[in-house]
């Protein structure tokens, strides 16, 4: 089929509908898409003791257990997670493992600074700090013991 743009109202049609393309792609983000979150995870990994923990794995579930973010701790037993492009809930969960310790696992609940976007979606930012002590492995306590005794 061949479109004749001679006709004045081909032309004021090709126009109007190249315009309302325009406007309708270059309106604001918030009403098309996935809304997104960001957070941000502090804290420091210890043991029962307060020793701090080095090389532990701490891993960000959201509400269906999915692993949205991960880290590992400092030798200082510290660590930062941030994620950008969270598009979860509110309700998260922090997995902590490491050798020769018991994983931990808590919920957290998040508390975004910004506006909630529809139904469990949520906009804006958080930032939460989460101190996690990990009990040695029962195995690995026995071990320890031995060896100490051992030594002695």
């Amino acid at each position: 089929m061949k479109i004749n743009f001679q006709n004045p109202l081909s032309r004021f049609l090709a126009a109007f509908l190249g315009l309302l393309g325009f406007v309708t792609a270059c309106t604001s983000a918030d009403l098309y898409g996935s809304p997104y979150a960001t957070f941000k995870i502090t804290g420091t990994v210890t043991d029962q003791e307060q020793n701090p923990i080095p090389n532990a794995q701490i891993t960000i579930r959201d509400d269906y257990r999915y692993a949205v973010a991960n880290g590992i701790s400092e030798s200082d037993g510290s660590y930062l997670i941030e994620e950008s492009d969270y598009w979860g809930g509110k309700k998260i969960y922090v997995v902590t493992t490491c050798d020769g310790y018991e994983k931990d696992s808590t919920m957290m609940e998040l508390e975004f600074k910004g506006k909630k976007k529809k139904d469990d979606f949520y906009m804006g930012s958080c930032s939460c700090t989460y101190n996690p002590v990990l009990q040695k492995e029962q195995a690995s306590e026995n071990a320890d013991n031995q060896a100490s005794e051992n030594n002695n």
